[in-house]
């Protein structure tokens, strides 16, 4: 849409610049258009030298925070909510979460911003092991954040918007992170602030979406 735009008002500045310029406004509009082009590509090549430099410099804040995490002179260092919520999706997230509770460390604790646990951020980055190690610890299932979602309502969406982005099949739902919380004890009653329970969650998704879901609460299948 943007380049159609572009291609008409070269065409309408060259058809009127054209005269007073005493030359073919073809040619003015073709020059116009190469300009506009050009500068187009040149921002487009700043914001993405930007972008690659952003993500270079969080890649490597990530990679450092990762080794101050694994980092052990031999008498546990604390490890703070903030750094563990941060890296609840790492593979070596439930040796980090022994650390933080021997240090005395909150399981309930929640992010300022969102209202998210532990348990949250572990059920939206799909941790299955991080989800089981945090209720074993006595993490509360049912704990809502600011919009009155529950690691339940997350784990919905995201089981189902990860497949859906990697152009999986949404007819065979594995629902891995829902079954698990499920088995925990996690209520699918809950609602949010909008008074919106889990499968309301993935009824937005579509009715074959919602029935799989159905099938995970009750005995039809």
């Amino acid at each position: 849409m943007g380049g159609i735009a572009l291609i008409v008002l070269s065409g309408v500045a060259g058809h009127w610049l054209g005269p007073r310029l005493g030359t073919d406004g073809r040619f003015v509009s073709l020059a116009l258009l190469i300009t506009a082009w050009g500068a187009l590509w040149g921002v487009h090549v700043i914001l993405r030298r930007k972008l690659s430099r952003s993500l270079a410099k969080f890649s490597r804040q990530d990679q450092e925070e990762i080794r101050q995490l694994d980092a052990d002179d031999g008498h546990l260092i604390p490890i703070r909510f903030e750094q563990l919520f941060r890296q609840t999706g790492h593979e070596r997230a439930v040796p980090w979460l022994s650390r933080y509770l021997a240090a005395g460390g909150d399981i309930n604790s929640a992010h300022a911003n969102s209202g998210w646990t532990l348990l949250h951020a572990a059920s939206e980055h799909q941790n299955l092991a991080m989800i089981e190690a945090l209720a074993k610890a006595g993490a509360d299932l049912n704990v809502r954040n600011h919009q009155g979602w529950t690691p339940l309502h997350l784990a919905v969406d995201i089981d189902i918007d990860s497949v859906s982005q990697s152009r999986g099949d949404v007819n065979h739902l594995p629902f891995q992170t829902v079954r698990l919380l499920l088995s925990l004890g996690a209520d699918p009653t809950v609602r949010d602030e909008r008074g919106k329970t889990p499968r309301d969650v993935a009824a937005a998704y579509g009715d074959n979406v919602a029935s799989q879901y159905d099938c995970l609460t009750s005995t039809c299948c």
